[in-house]
């Protein structure tokens, strides 16, 4: 048991060094500048067994209604994928943040996100659909 929390700790620790490069290596100074902006956030974690890291754009209407754009990318690939979505808070719609992602103006897959509460990136949990394929997402919001 002592074991797997190491290597389990050993494993994050390398994630987050990988990501922290590739973010490096992702991000124009402007992307840079957006991602200390407060209404974006930047997150790492897994698509399948797959790493990725995730930058989101918010912006929240004044309906309630939570827009979103940015991009997210295979650690290993490094090439952005975009993102647009949003999450309509109305009475009887899913608590989901649905994004829809694009290139070269092709869908090519969709995030269905849960957040652990309304306006908290901490965590985020859900689906990716695309390619016939449906894997879990599993995100943590870089500090």
């Amino acid at each position: 048991m002592l074991i797997q929390n190491r290597s389990l700790k050993i494993n994050n620790l390398i994630l987050i060094i990988i990501v922290s490069f590739s973010l490096l290596a992702l991000s124009s100074k402007g992307d840079l500048e957006k991602a200390s902006s407060k209404y974006s956030t930047d997150l790492v974690g897994y698509i399948g067994k797959s790493p990725i890291f995730m930058h989101l754009r918010i912006n929240e209407t004044d309906n309630g209604d939570v827009k979103y754009s940015g991009y997210y990318a295979y650690i290993k690939i490094g090439r952005k994928i975009q993102l647009n979505g949003s999450w309509l808070m109305r009475p009887g719609t899913p608590t989901k943040i649905k994004l829809t992602e694009k290139v070269k103006a092709n869908i090519t897959g969709e995030f269905e996100l849960i957040p652990s509460t309304y306006g908290d990136y901490s965590t985020l949990k859900g689906l990716w659909f695309g390619n016939g394929k449906n894997l879990t997402v599993n995100l943590k919001q870089l500090k």
